[in-house]
């Protein structure tokens, strides 16, 4: 089952996105800042971070910063969701390390799409990490 990790502090939003992924199947746990999603992040190692950006404690933005720092989360796939959504915002986001971003408001089906997107490029890069240590065919003298 594919774990989503959820760090919003606006409790209304948070319990929404958190409902709502449930219901997808997905499994949820959730953080109320970013010092609290770092340290969830590093206890539970989810497929995926939902994640606000301007939160009490460290914002999203050093969250991921110091997620892509730590080897056994590099790799973790996050999604910003902000009201931030000026260009300068978006860029700085990805510049941090996030992997995709959606603009509050946002609808049920651009969250869906987006983690569902996620999923896929994750799949793809997994696939071809096994691709490439996996050992070669044997050679046909």
């Amino acid at each position: 089952m594919t774990t989503v990790l959820v760090v919003e502090d606006d409790d209304a939003i948070r319990n929404n996105v958190a409902r709502l992924l449930k219901l997808e199947g997905y499994e949820v746990s959730v953080a109320v800042n970013g010092t609290e999603g770092l340290e969830r992040a590093q206890a539970t190692r989810p497929d995926v971070v939902v994640s606000d950006i301007n939160m009490p404690g460290i914002d999203g933005f050093a969250m991921v910063e110091a997620m892509r720092a730590d080897p056994a989360l590099a790799t973790t796939a996050v999604l910003m969701l902000t009201a931030l959504d000026d260009r300068a915002s978006m860029r700085r986001g990805m510049t941090a390390g996030a992997d995709d971003y959606l603009a509050k408001p946002f609808t049920r089906v651009e969250l869906l799409e987006a983690l569902e997107g996620l999923l896929k490029k994750r799949e793809r890069i997994e696939k071809s990490i096994r691709a490439a240590a996996a050992p070669p065919p044997p050679r046909k003298d």
